[in-house]
């Protein structure tokens, strides 16, 4: 059976690992969060280093395709940012579609006010997440996030809704 791919993207503490947890649990999917990989990597090669790049979205994509290629549904969330080729999001689709997964994307965002809030949370220093609005805002203005626009066939706006709720609206969502 071909598996079901939902992409949760947006910035940094949207929201996206809280919700795709809830949405994993509820939905009975996998979660394969970005920092899984970043993590590892982190431990071997400096953020945006060569063989940080080449091997992030090698592993993305090898993973990805190989739990699509089993028919493994699953969530990946992904922060688009310019450190990622502009070329990942097309070379994933194809690589999930060449195994005719169905791929979803959400979109999720919040305010300014609610990332301030968040930033510094425990469970983004459980990872090696960014943890500082200003250096957010920094990094904003130099166009560290600058990317070409992703698909959205959902958007969820995490700073109008608690997490429960918008895995459930993604849950429900999933099932029209």
């Amino acid at each position: 059976m071909p598996s079901t791919v939902i992409i949760l993207h947006g910035p940094p503490g949207a929201g996206k690992y809280t919700i795709a947890s809830k949405l994993a649990s509820l939905a009975s999917l996998r979660l394969f969060h970005n920092h899984l990989v970043v993590d590892s990597l982190l431990a071997l090669f400096d953020f945006g280093s060569a063989p940080f790049l080449h091997y992030r979205e090698k592993i993305w994509l090898e993973l990805m395709g190989s739990a699509a290629s089993e028919g493994t549904s699953f969530i990946f969330t992904f922060n688009p940012e310019n450190s990622v080729s502009q070329d990942f999001i097309p070379n994933l689709e194809k690589t999930l579609r060449a195994h005719d997964a169905t791929v979803i994307y959400v979109q999720v965002t919040c305010t300014d006010e609610a990332l301030e809030d968040r930033m510094n949370s425990e469970s983004r220093q459980r990872f090696k997440k960014l943890t500082s609005f200003a250096f957010f805002q920094e990094l904003k203005a130099k166009g560290a996030f600058d990317f070409p626009a992703l698909p959205c066939d959902l958007l969820i706006d995490s700073s109008a809704m608690s997490p429960d709720d918008a895995a459930t609206k993604i849950f429900k969502f999933l099932k029209v």
